[in-house]
């Protein structure tokens, strides 16, 4: 069985992942604002067999991401409640450029 902390590189729609925390600071430790890095963000065509219509190619490197799926504190027979399921990203300022 693998380690479950590993790292496993995806591509996803930046769209279907979630903030983590509900603000983010306007600027990067570079000093970049998000609104000048939006800017310099590219399209590139997919590699074959890719599901999307391009790629975005960001001046940062690729975000981390968790999948997040509480516990029901009752039965397992109880639905959990969806809305706090999903993915969820560590690095709010660049989903938020990429959105």
């Amino acid at each position: 069985m693998g380690d479950p902390l590993s790292t496993v590189p995806k591509i996803m729609s930046p769209l279907a992942i979630r903030f983590s925390q509900p603000r983010i600071c306007p600027t990067f430790r570079s000093g970049d604002t998000v609104d000048n890095v939006v800017t310099t963000i590219s399209v590139v065509p997919p590699p074959p067999g890719c599901p999307f219509d391009g790629l975005i190619t960001p001046p940062f490197p690729e975000i981390e991401v968790i999948r997040f799926r509480p516990k029901s504190k009752e039965t397992e027979d109880v639905a959990r409640d969806e809305r706090f399921e999903g993915w969820f990203s560590l690095d709010n300022r660049r989903l938020y450029a990429l959105q």
